[in-house]
């Protein structure tokens, strides 16, 4: 009988253990994992990119023309409470930086400005950062100009509002669908513009190239150079591997 009870009380805790590490894994953020990540604009296919892939702080952040380089790779880290860091691949933080209003007497133009958020990239901000005990807003909330949240809105886990803690309801939209312009936030309206595609960087570019090699399989079928059947069946096994390469990152 004893025995019994013994074999009881191991399967139970077995099972008990099985659930606890599900649960764990299932718990576990996949967008902390240190992958890198391109950030793309539903209606312009634009991505977040650092200007001119700078490593320096205090340099741009914008909307600019999809081409897989480090200045648009970046990386998630939990900052508590649901909230990320987003960290340019100079390890520098996707900070909001406030404009002034140009300096008028002329009414319709204040109006027009009004207070502008850009982005930039910066060290960690805490209360005591210099910069922060600048700030127009208090140096205890200085850091949040630091912080964003997703909002998970197509459930395919790739599509997000991005909010800022620091001003509150407002999200992320590039001014225009334009390369080299400025992203800002904006009071949210619901449009392709205000949502991003957050994709693996490692996923676009085997996406690339096996686009790539689509294409010239598709030009030596049409021209058939000498040898071409040779080449078209290498390329097609490469493609096959880089699909299951895809597979393999739940692209």
């Amino acid at each position: 009988m004893k025995n019994n009870h013994f074999s009881l009380f191991l399967k139970t805790k077995t099972f008990v253990c099985l659930i606890f590490s599900t649960y764990t894994l299932l718990a576990q953020d996949p967008l902390t994992d240190g992958t890198h990540y391109t950030i793309q604009n539903k209606e312009s296919n634009k991505v977040i990119d650092v200007s001119g892939n700078s490593q320096v702080a205090g340099a741009a952040i914008w909307q600019y023309d999809m081409n897989l380089t480090n200045a648009q790779k970046f990386t998630f880290v939990d900052a508590g409470n649901g909230y990320y860091y987003i960290l340019t691949n100079s390890n520098l933080y996707v900070t909001l930086k406030y404009n002034e209003p140009p300096k008028t007497t002329d009414k319709s133009t204040i109006s027009k400005v009004g207070n502008s958020y850009t982005l930039m990239q910066a060290p960690q901000y805490t209360s005591t950062s210099a910069i922060c005990k600048t700030s127009v807003a208090p140096s205890a909330l200085c850091p949040n100009k630091q912080k964003w949240k997703l909002v998970s809105i197509e459930n395919n886990n790739k599509t997000f509002l991005i909010q800022s803690i620091a001003v509150p309801n407002q999200v992320l939209q590039p001014v225009n669908s334009n390369s080299s312009v400025s992203i800002v936030l904006s009071n949210q309206n619901g449009s392709q513009s205000q949502k991003w595609l957050i994709n693996k960087s490692e996923c676009l570019i085997i996406q690339k190239e096996i686009d790539s090699n689509d294409a010239f399989i598709k030009s030596l079928q049409l021209n058939k150079p000498p040898g071409y059947a040779t080449q078209v069946a290498t390329l097609q096994k490469k493609n096959k591997e880089l699909l299951q390469r895809l597979k393999d990152l739940k692209c």
